[in-house]
C-alpha cells in the first residue's frame, strides 16, 4: 500500500505558495499606492514641478494645481488672482514655439527661433512691471488683460512711460476680462489720483473672460476652488490626470498619429508674404455674430463695467481712455488666401461658418464696441486701422508667430500710439 504523506505534502505547499504570491501582492500594492500617494501630496506641495506638457493636457491641472504655484486667489472674489508677490521669471523664451498655445500638434515645419530673455517680476502686490514699494501717485494707471505683458524684448507699458515723460502704474493681468479689470483699478488705482486711466479691450477672449469671472463670483468660490468643483472627487487628485498623461505620451510613443498640419498659415501683404500661427480661442470668439454679441449678458456687464469705470474716474477729475486691441485671426483673415489655409481656419470657427459668413461677422464686435463708445462718448483708441494700414502697406508683422500677442515691432507702435492719443488730448485740454 502506497504512504500518502507525499499527496499530504503536496496539497499543503499549494497554499503556502498562494501565501507568498498573495504577500508579495500586497506588497507591491501597498508600495504603488505609498508612491502615488506620495507623489499626490509632493505635486500639491510642489505644482511647480508638474511638467508643462502635463499641465497643458487637463484644464484642472492647469487652472486648479499648475497655475496655483504662482498665483494668489482673493475670497470674497473681486480680482480672482494675481501673481505671487515677488515672483519672478528670469530665463528664455521663444514666442514662436506653437506649444505657448497648445498648437504643436496641429503645427508643421521648421519652427522658427526668436528666443529672448524673459524677466517677469511681480510687485508687493502681484502686478507685473512695477516698482516696489509703489508710489502714492501715479500719472497714468493702465489695466487689461495678458496684452499689458511683455511678451517681447521690448515693452509698450515701458515705451510709453518714457514717450508721455508720465509715472505709469500697470495694473493688468494676463486672463482676467473687463470685470476684474475694472475691480483693479477701483481697488489699486483710483487712490493714486491718476491724471489718465487706460483700459484694454480685447477682442479675442474679453468676452468669455467675462463669463468665467461672472460664474466664479456668484458661486461664492475663489478662482481655484470653483475649477475644482467643476469635476468629480476623483478628477479633483491630481495623479490621475499625471497617469493618463503618462500613458498618453507613452502611446503616442508607439503609435504615433499622423499631424493635422492646419498650421502655421500664410498671410498674404501688398510687399510680402509671412507665416504665422492663429489660436482656436479667438476664432472661436469672433464667430460671434453681431445679434449674437447685443443678447449676450456678457457683453451687457462688460460694457456696462466699462461704463461705470468711465463715471468713476471722470469723477475725480481723471480722463479715461478705452483702447480696442484686435486678434491676429481678426487683422489677417481677409490676407489667407491659400484654399487649405481657409478651409483649416474655418474648421474653428464656432459655429462651423463658411467663408462668407465669417467675413460677414468678422468685424462686428469690433464696430458694436465703436458704436456704444460713441453713443457715451467714450475716448476710443482703435487700434486696428493702423495695425492693418502698417502690415499691408509695409508688410510689418506685428504679432509673435505663435503667441498671439504683439512682437517688438508691435510694442512700438502702440507705445506711440497711445502716448500720441494721451499727449494730443493733454495739449487740447479734452
Amino acid at each position: 500500500m502506497r504512504t500518502p504523506f507525499p499527496a499530504t505534502i503536496q496539497i499543503g505547499h499549494v497554499p503556502r505558495v498562494r501565501l507568498r504570491w498573495a504577500r508579495a501582492l500586497a506588497i507591491a500594492l501597498l508600495s504603488l499606492l505609498a508612491t502615488l500617494a506620495a507623489l499626490e501630496l509632493g505635486f500639491r506641495l510642489m505644482p511647480q514641478f508638474i511638467p508643462l506638457e502635463a499641465c497643458r493636457s487637463s484644464l484642472t491641472l492647469a487652472h486648479a494645481y499648475c497655475e496655483s504655484a504662482f498665483r494668489v486667489y482673493d475670497r470674497p472674489l473681486r480680482l480672482g488672482y494675481t501673481f505671487k508677490p515677488g515672483y519672478t521669471y528670469d530665463g528664455p523664451w521663444n514666442p514662436a514655439d506653437p506649444n505657448v498655445i497648445n498648437a504643436r500638434d496641429a503645427t508643421c515645419g521648421d519652427i522658427p527661433d526668436h528666443t529672448f530673455h524673459y524677466v517677469v517680476r511681480a510687485d508687493d502686490h502681484g502686478f507685473v512691471g512695477n516698482e516696489s514699494p509703489w508710489r502714492d501717485h501715479y500719472d497714468i494707471v493702465i489695466t487689461g488683460d495678458s496684452f499689458t505683458g511683455n511678451f517681447a524684448p521690448v515693452w509698450w507699458i515701458d515705451l510709453l512711460g518714457q514717450q508721455t515723460g508720465m509715472s505709469v502704474l500697470n495694473l493688468g493681468m494676463e486672463g482676467w476680462g473687463p470685470l476684474a479689470q475694472v475691480e483693479a483699478v477701483r481697488q489699486y488705482g483710483l487712490d493714486k489720483s491718476p491724471r489718465w486711466v487706460v483700459m484694454t479691450y480685447f477682442e479675442g477672449n474679453d468676452l468669455f473672460e467675462v463669463g468665467e469671472y461672472t460664474r466664479r463670483r456668484e458661486s461664492g468660490l475663489d478662482w481655484r476652488t470653483y475649477q475644482l468643483h467643476l469635476v468629480s472627487p476623483p478628477e479633483r487628485l491630481i495623479m490621475p490626470h499625471m497617469l493618463r498623461f503618462w500613458a498618453d505620451s507613452l502611446w503616442e510613443l508607439v503609435h504615433p498619429e499622423p499631424k493635422i498640419c492646419r498650421f502655421p498659415m500664410t498671410v498674404s501683404t501688398n510687399v510680402h508674404h509671412f507665416q504665422t500661427v492663429f489660436f482656436h480661442t479667438h476664432i472661436a470668439q469672433l464667430s460671434w455674430s453681431r445679434e449674437k454679441i447685443l443678447a449676450s449678458w456678457e457683453w451687457q456687464r462688460a460694457t456696462q463695467a466699462i461704463l461705470a469705470l468711465r463715471d468713476e474716474v471722470e469723477a475725480q477729475g481723471a480722463r479715461f481712455l478705452l483702447v480696442f486691441v484686435p486678434a491676429k485671426e481678426h487683422l489677417y483673415w481677409s490676407r489667407i488666401w491659400d484654399p487649405v489655409d481657409i478651409g483649416h481656419f474655418l474648421e474653428l470657427t464656432v459655429p462651423l461658418l463658411s467663408y462668407q459668413e465669417f467675413t460677414d461677422i468678422v468685424d462686428d464686435q469690433m464696430e458694436l464696441m465703436e458704436e456704444f463708445a460713441a453713443a457715451h462718448h467714450i475716448r476710443l483708441l482703435n487700434l486696428t486701422g493702423e495695425l492693418w494700414r502698417r502690415t499691408m502697406l509695409e508688410g510689418t508683422e506685428f504679432y509673435n508667430y505663435s503667441d498671439p500677442h504683439w512682437n517688438e515691432a508691435g510694442n512700438r507702435l502702440v507705445a506711440q500710439l497711445v502716448a500720441q492719443t494721451i499727449l494730443e488730448a493733454e495739449r487740447e485740454g479734452s
